[in-house]
């Protein structure tokens, strides 16, 4: 592995972040509990082992495995809600690997699954306050999840404080897959490189040749936080909502190389939603065509 980001690198060398997300979504899952409660490993095993026989029937129990693992986890004598009033609600140490497990499979899953998972998810977080469950959000590793639960809910929206303050460092090869170790989520690292002009040149060429599919899914989650975005901005203001779109597409950060593509994205429309949701408005149910570059309402 070469030293510098800009170096020449042999492509062999080069570690993929679509591998590391599949790690911190499965083996250190397990390993993260092994210090803690053999109880919570117990349960993230069973739901691990579920999700990779039958993923169809281990993603419409995400709920019933959030609660046995937070059962597992509540001191004897203690009840789970008493736990939630000292604390401020659940501890995401247990919590966020059940989720991820969830997520390791949530992007392949259909829009009529991915909503049932979502709407779980939401559940999950609405009680909570805004901040312990952005914190929460914070920890979720695949992006589809990511974007979906921010399109519906944009106040649980992490920031990327400690993702941008890294970047901005102009880190080396070697800084930057260390960092993905020790980041909280490879998701958010991977939508900072993409949506911000913080990461180097080099760096963005090292995420987009060694990272493609996790690039994907955060080409998506960026499409539908412009698209969310820019049909609340139009609702209010009485913008038509491309020009909307095209506003912060070409004012924002988004890295130019991908408007094309985030621009098919929003044509496509990978995302769900729940309803009812104080989020959306009519103008974000307008489709739209993507023909040679630009976007266009349907009839």
């Amino acid at each position: 592995m070469s030293e510098t980001v800009g170096g020449q690198s042999n492509k062999s060398n080069v570690i993929s972040l679509d591998q590391k997300i599949r790690e911190r979504q499965v083996n250190s899952i397990m390993n993260s509990f092994s210090d803690i409660y053999d109880a919570a490993r117990d349960v993230a095993q069973e739901y691990h082992e579920l999700m990779e026989r039958d993923p169809t029937t281990a993603l419409g129990q995400l709920g019933l495995y959030l609660s046995r693992v937070r059962v597992a986890t509540t001191p004897e004598g203690m009840s789970t809600s008493y736990i939630d009033a000292i604390s401020g609600g659940p501890n995401q140490d247990f919590t966020a690997p059940i989720i991820d497990i969830a997520a390791s499979r949530y992007a392949e899953a259909s829009k009529e699954t991915r909503l049932e998972v979502l709407n779980t998810q939401l559940a999950f977080l609405d009680r909570m306050n805004n901040i312990y469950a952005a914190r929460h959000v914070g920890y979720v590793q695949d992006p589809t999840l990511l974007g979906d639960i921010i399109n519906n809910r944009s106040l649980y929206w992490p920031f990327l404080d400690a993702e941008l303050d890294f970047l901005e460092s102009q880190p080396t090869e070697r800084q930057f897959y260390e960092f993905s170790d020790r980041c909280r989520s490879i998701g958010l690292l991977g939508y900072a490189i993409v949506a911000t002009d913080s990461a180097s040149l080099p760096l963005r060429h090292l995420f987009r040749e060694s990272s493609p599919q996790l690039l994907n899914g955060v080409l998506n989650m960026a499409a539908g936080r412009i698209f969310h975005r820019a049909a609340r901005a139009a609702h209010e203001d009485g913008i038509p909502i491309i020009d909307e779109i095209e506003k912060r597409l070409q004012e924002g950060t988004f890295d130019p190389q991908y408007h094309e593509v985030i621009r098919q994205k929003i044509a496509d429309a990978n995302w769900v939603h729940k309803s009812p949701n104080m989020e959306l408005t009519p103008e974000s149910e307008t489709r739209l065509l993507c023909v040679d570059g630009s976007l266009r309402i349907t009839d």
